[in-house]
Order: C-alpha cells, then sequence, then structure tokens
C-alpha cells in the first residue's frame, strides 16, 4: 500500500502509512525503526494541509518517547499535538492527549497534575460517543490512586475497566486491566489473586504478540515468585522476560531484570550452601 501511494504521488496517503508502519513496530516492540518510521511521517506532513494527521503523528511519537522512559520529550510531542487539536476543537483528540499527558505525569511522579489531565479527558469524553476512551481514562486514574498508596481505590477503578473492555472486546485493554489489578493486589500483600490476574494479562499480551508489555508482566511475576521464594520459578519468568527485553533493545529493562536474575542466582547460592551445611 505504501509503494502504491508513492507511485501515484499520493503525500497524504504515504504520510499516513508511515504513520501506520511507525504504529506497528511501535507495538511489536521495534522502536527504533518506529521513531524512524514516524519521523519520515511527520516530515511527509510538512507543506501538507491535514493538521489533524500531524497532531496523531506528533501523538505516537510522544507515545513512544513515554515508552521508552523520555518523559520530556514525550511531553514535547503531546503538546504540540494538543495546540492542533485544540485550533481545530477536536474534542476527541484533546481528550486523548490529555490522556497521554497525565500517563507521563504518572511516570514523572506528578500525581496532582496527572489527576487533573486524566479528569479533564473524562470529562471531555464523556461528551462523546466513545466507550474505549473513557476505560482508558479510568484505568489511569486506577494508576494514580495505585501510585499514591490507596489500593483500594485503584482496584475499584481497575475492576471497572476491565469489565469495560470486556464489553467492548478490547483484548489489549483486558491484558493492561489485568496486569494492574494484579498490582493493586501485590500491593494489599494478596499474592495469590496478584499471580493469577497476571497469568491471565501474561496470556493475552503473548497471544496478541506484544513483547514490551509481555516483558513487564514477565518481570512482575518474577518478582512475586522471588518474594515468595519460588526461586526456580522467579528465575524462569525473569529469564524470559531478560531474552525479551534484549529483543526490543529496552536497556532499562535489561538492567533492572538483570538485577532481579542477580537477586535469585544470590538466593539460590546462599541456599545449596544451607544445604550443603545441614
Amino acid at each position: 500500500a505504501l509503494g502504491l501511494a508513492r507511485l501515484f504521488e499520493d503525500d497524504l496517503e504515504v504520510a499516513r502509512m508511515l504513520r501506520r508502519v511507525g504504529v506497528v513496530h511501535m507495538v511489536e516492540g521495534d522502536y527504533d525503526e518506529s521513531l524512524a518510521r514516524l519521523q519520515e511521517s511527520l516530515a511527509a506532513h510538512q507543506g501538507l494541509t491535514d493538521k489533524t494527521e500531524r497532531a496523531h503523528v506528533l501523538n505516537n511519537i510522544g507515545d513512544l518517547h513515554r515508552l521508552r522512559g523520555s518523559p520530556e520529550q514525550a511531553l514535547r510531542n503531546f503538546h504540540e499535538s494538543l495546540q492542533i487539536h485544540e485550533s481545530t476543537d477536536n474534542l476527541a483528540g484533546i481528550g486523548s492527549i490529555l490522556n497521554n499527558i497525565g500517563l507521563v505525569n504518572i511516570q514523572q511522579g506528578n500525581y496532582v497534575a496527572a489527576m487533573e489531565n486524566l479528569q479533564k479527558a473524562g470529562a471531555l469524553q464523556a461528551k462523546l460517543n466513545d466507550r474505549s476512551e473513557p476505560a482508558r481514562v479510568l484505568n489511569n486514574i486506577g494508576m494514580v490512586y495505585l501510585a499514591q498508596g490507596d489500593h483500594s481505590k485503584a482496584l475499584e477503578n481497575f475492576q471497572q475497566t476491565l469489565a469495560a473492555f470486556e464489553a467492548n472486546g478490547d483484548r489489549s485493554g483486558i491484558a493492561g486491566a489485568l496486569q494492574n489489578i494484579g498490582d493493586a493486589y501485590q500491593a494489599q500483600g494478596e499474592t495469590t489473586k496478584a499471580l493469577g490476574a497476571l497469568e491471565r494479562s501474561l496470556a493475552i499480551f503473548e497471544e496478541l504478540d506484544q513483547e514490551p508489555e509481555t516483558a513487564i508482566t514477565l518481570t512482575v511475576i518474577g518478582k512475586l515468585h522471588l518474594a515468595q521464594n519460588t526461586l526456580a520459578a522467579a528465575h524462569a519468568s525473569l529469564a524470559r522476560a531478560l531474552t525479551l527485553f534484549e529483543s526490543i533493545g529496552d536497556k532499562n529493562g535489561i538492567a533492572s531484570t538483570l538485577l532481579q536474575i542477580g537477586v535469585v542466582h544470590k538466593k539460590q547460592a546462599l541456599h545449596a550452601k544451607g544445604l550443603e551445611l545441614a
């Protein structure tokens, strides 16, 4: 399709196709290739009159930087996208960007700003006939509650989110909600319930071939097993996570997982030494 668009010199369709390719690479965890295609799409929009499409590309680039742990770059792109949506009075676009800005605020630990932006996003989306975006906002508000230590409110939000995604048939949303439910149960010390939710989440992420989310979920499961001293299970989950982080080039994920694997090895060595002394 991209080749045909170029053949017929349809500049707008070329820009759109480049953005779609970039998003596919982002979902697959190939962040370098994703950024290259999205930047190519952004350059292709220069001189074109469709501002909304340019705003979508900026939003995708911002989301990519958020996933890579670069909040300042993410916010720069989100705010530029937001200005375009505000200039065209695109309420759906404004709500989506405010939601994404709220996610970056959570990443930065700025929970007051996060709640403010997420509530604004929710209010805008309540005016629109869109059932999926309000669920995502509800989920992200739950993340704020979780970070603030209000585990009960967080769990309530995540369970409502799960119900909404199940009603919409949104498999990726279901997996994300289950992952957050697992985190909330873990925070409450309910390890068995946490593992149950996380295993369900993992199965869906694997089914959808979402490598970044799969790796993150495996890491959380590995840490839970480590806390329970089920060391073989911990090592198995963390080793799988490490392979995925290496595959997608996530340096922070690699470093964090290697640290946890080191803890497993240390505990295994101490356990073996204890058996020798016994």
